[in-house]
């Protein structure tokens, strides 16, 4: 895809409201994983909501995720169009191929925006990172089938947000878990 299609379909609208619904989801995702901490008691202190956390993961969303996504979704589309089996399946290994970047730049985007130095938050990447993408496999590569394989193209980025909302909640636990207590980050 030339810079100049990238440049009018972004002004098109796609791209802001694919970025806007994922920072929305990712801000709602980690809003109901403090809400599931809370009711097992596993915050310190008075367990209220820290709506700042959320206010940084939903910014991740719109700033990082979301556009990166977007991006993602358009880049496949163009390499592997069609929802053939082997189209579906060079998209989700290609999708593979890319979570490392997606979920680095998610997790360190978070972390900076909680106030975190770069050089500790290369720390907790070297830690966590594996981890992450390890997990992902587990969950994406079939989230991915269902979407390549039955949501129509110009769905599939709000349809992989319904998903990536369930991803977004563990996410945000992988990030709170890290804020409060490095040595406890991993699953």
């Amino acid at each position: 895809m030339t810079t100049i299609k990238v440049v009018r379909y972004a002004a098109m609208g796609a791209l802001p409201r694919t970025a806007a619904l994922i920072g929305l989801e990712m801000a709602t995702g980690d809003s109901i994983e403090q809400l599931v901490h809370r009711r097992s008691v596993e915050l310190d202190g008075d367990g209220a909501w820290d709506a700042g956390r959320s206010v940084r993961l939903g910014l991740t969303g719109l700033m990082v995720t979301g556009p990166f996504a977007h991006m993602l979704f358009r880049g496949l589309e163009s390499i592997a169009p069609g929802t053939s089996t082997t189209a579906v399946v060079k998209k989700v290994c290609l999708n593979a191929a890319f979570m490392p970047c997606m979920i680095g730049a998610t997790m360190s985007t978070a972390w900076l925006l909680e106030g975190r130095r770069p050089q500790e938050v290369a720390k907790l990447l070297r830690k966590e990172l594996i981890t992450v993408c390890y997990t992902g496999l587990a969950f994406w590569p079939a989230a991915n089938i269902v979407v390549y394989k039955t949501v129509p193209v110009a769905f599939r980025p709000v349809v992989s947000s319904g998903f990536g909302g369930l991803w977004g909640v563990f996410m945000a636990t992988k990030v709170a878990r890290a804020s409060a207590n490095p040595s406890k980050a991993r699953f």
